[in-house]
């Protein structure tokens, strides 16, 4: 098999467990946010909308960038970033008391 099919193979099944994961969290999201505070059911639903679809608009608006960042600096150093960045949100989420610090607004 070519190298850069090999490459694509994993790159796709990267992708699609990725894909997998984050299609996980949507059933438990709201029971989530429930505990952390928010009870009327219009803003769990609002919440949890934006909660699990702003991962894809960020990745939407910021993978051009940081795939030219990473044309520039390497893809190994890029992913070490992006992996202590991961690292660095998911355990401040640990320190959140109620819904609204993990989203910064009140919605009413």
């Amino acid at each position: 098999m070519p190298g850069w099919k090999r490459n694509l193979l994993v790159c796709w099944f990267g992708i699609f467990v990725t894909g997998a994961g984050m299609s996980q969290i949507a059933p438990v999201l709201p029971l989530y946010i429930t505990r952390l505070g928010v009870e009327d059911a219009a803003s769990i639903a609002q919440i949890s909308g934006i909660a699990f679809g702003i991962t894809y608009v960020i990745s939407a608006l910021f993978s051009p960038v940081l795939g030219l960042a990473a044309d520039k600096f390497g893809r190994k150093p890029m992913l070490l970033r992006a992996s202590l960045g991961m690292a660095l949100i998911v355990g401040s989420m640990g320190f959140a008391h109620n819904v609204y610090v993990l989203i910064g607004l009140r919605l009413s």
